[in-house]
């Protein structure tokens, strides 16, 4: 009874945990060819080295806390009443808490031109404009909408 052998394999397997095989049969010590980095490769692993030290981290860290501090000071001043904006800070809001819904009330309801009528008239106006152009009968005609050439809908 004769055995053929099995066939030869184009790669090696490896000791190590190398994926897919290991290296090709002769190929072993050979390193691969390292390219030349371009200047603007160059710049850009320094900058990234610059930018990602931990002194890079803590500015950020420290300019993004001092840029939310006065957004959040106008979240809590929105909530508190007319009197107490006018006589201290938005800090004393965690000593002496005080919270209303005047101040929207009064800017969407009851103050002198009310903001609501403005909501309700913008949305009186682009509801229906929206669903017009949208509707699948008038996409192909004219009269409401054009078709521009990138095949999307925009209104006239």
């Amino acid at each position: 009874m004769t055995t053929t052998p099995p066939p030869p394999q184009a790669f090696q397997k490896s000791e190590t945990d190398e994926v897919d095989g290991g290296l090709a049969p002769g190929t072993e010590g050979l390193q691969p060819k390292e390219r030349k980095l371009s200047r603007l490769e160059k710049r850009a692993i320094a900058a990234k080295g610059r930018l990602s030290s931990p002194w890079a981290s803590g500015i950020a860290i420290v300019l993004a806390v001092l840029w939310t501090i006065p957004t959040f000071g106008l979240l809590v001043t929105s909530f508190r009443p007319s009197a107490d904006i006018r006589t201290n800070g938005w800090w004393n809001v965690f000593t002496q808490p005080s919270f209303t819904l005047d101040n929207y009330v009064n800017t969407l309801v009851t103050g002198s031109d009310p903001f609501i009528d403005y909501v309700v008239n913008t949305i009186v106006i682009t509801l229906p404009s929206g669903a017009t152009c949208s509707a699948p009968r008038f996409q192909n005609s004219a009269a409401p909408c054009r078709t521009t050439p990138t095949v999307t809908t925009s209104c006239a």
